[in-house]
């Protein structure tokens, strides 16, 4: 194996080879194949001797010469057991110290990145809460705006009105009155004569505001027709011509409560047979 080097297990005194990619791996610390001791491959190699000079045979030295084999019989046990590592296995170890810097150093880096994915994230919320705040108020100025602008027709709207009333009473500010005569009905209508005058004529009525709100008092016409449905005579009433007793000066017919009516007409003859009240804004 090319730039491989021979350590030996302290424990088990197993020799193995280690190359240099797994030495920087794990900063010298293996594993033993045989017994699974961790150790520190650098500090485990054994020393090579220098290579010793070949002695020169002395012919009357014989005690020389065995000292000579024994020697080459222990280098020939050493080179034995250093044929050892190709059978074995070595195994960096999982956890060093080496190790833990770049794992941790990719921890920071994730939470570096969350931190700032989380500002950012931030950043965004609040700027999106900022314009949308922006446009409600813009939206709520405009709507404002258009409501004061318009409410002499929008107060006209009966689900609008109470919000105008107390606004103007905040503001002092006067709204038009709520007019709706076709909420004006007559529950009786009659006829009689007068009974001061021959040519005269007195007009019994009672109306009644079913509107929900209080409105101007109307303007009364009272239209004669005769058997045919041609008109043949009208009269109109301002307020002021027919109210009369506690009623006389007001301004607004109530609502729900009926009002008793009498006006006096001139006789239009014996040809109006028919009769009709109607009501009218008042101007």
């Amino acid at each position: 194996m090319k730039g491989s080097r021979i350590t030996r297990c302290p424990k088990c005194q197993t020799s193995f080879k280690v190359t240099q990619a797994q030495l920087r791996a794990a900063s010298g610390s293996v594993r033993c194949g045989s017994c699974l001791e961790v150790f520190d491959a650098l500090s485990n190699m054994p020393n090579k001797a220098a290579p010793e000079k070949p002695l020169q045979k002395k012919p009357k030295d014989k005690p020389a010469e065995k000292q000579s084999t024994r020697h080459d019989k222990v280098a020939e046990k050493n080179t034995t057991q250093d044929s050892k590592p190709e059978e074995s296995t070595l195994r960096a170890v999982e956890t060093t110290p080496e190790e833990e810097p770049p794992f941790h150093s990719f921890l920071d880096t994730l939470n570096k990145e969350h931190v700032e994915v989380d500002e950012e994230s931030g950043r965004s919320s609040l700027r999106v809460m900022g314009w949308v705040t922006l446009i409600l108020i813009f939206s709520v100025s405009l709507a404002g705006q258009y409501a004061w602008f318009n409410r002499d027709q929008l107060s006209l709207d009966p689900r609008l009105r109470p919000a105008y009333t107390l606004s103007c009473q905040y503001l002092n500010c006067s709204l038009p009155a709520l007019v709706d005569v076709n909420a004006i009905k007559s529950l009786q209508l009659h006829i009689r004569s007068h009974p001061e005058r021959s040519e005269g004529l007195v007009v019994d009525s009672v109306i009644i505001n079913e509107a929900t709100f209080p409105q101007p008092w109307p303007l009364l016409e009272l239209t004669f027709t005769d058997i045919n449905g041609q008109p043949e005579a009208s009269r109109r009433f301002r307020p002021k011509e027919y109210l009369g007793g506690a009623l006389a000066g007001s301004r607004e017919i109530p609502s729900g409560h009926p009002i008793r009516l009498s006006m006096e007409i001139v006789d239009p003859g014996n040809g109006a047979t028919n009769y009709q009240l109607y009501f009218l804004p008042a101007n």
